[in-house]
């Protein structure tokens, strides 16, 4: 059988905190200081360049699954989905919906 993984909002806002903190330790380490601690509550409002290096975190981590799917988001939030992993891995991509708000994840797909 196949395991499955939800993932609410406040988990995703975890797992990807902590990719951030392991690029951090790693980016640190080849400059041979010691990260400082950190807690996501103490997180700064995201720039750019932090906003795409999460989106970037959020692609990899969907794309090691076999499928992804959104329930409890917004038909705009779907339709991001499928937006950035055609930005970040110029993938083909295939959308399923059962309903009219799924319109515009399946057009972007």
């Amino acid at each position: 059988g196949k395991n499955a993984l939800i993932i609410t909002g406040g988990w995703l806002n975890e797992i990807l905190f902590e990719k951030k903190k392991k690029r951090r330790r790693l980016k640190l380490r080849r400059l041979g200081r010691r990260p400082p601690p950190t807690n996501p509550q103490d997180e700064q409002p995201m720039n750019d360049l932090e906003k795409e290096l999460r989106q970037i975190d959020f692609v990899d981590m969907a794309c090691e699954c076999e499928a992804v799917i959104c329930c409890r988001v917004t038909p705009k939030q779907k339709a991001n989905v499928v937006s950035l992993v055609k930005k970040y891995k110029k993938a083909v991509t295939l959308s399923i919906g059962d309903g009219a708000n799924d319109v515009n994840m399946i057009k972007t797909a």
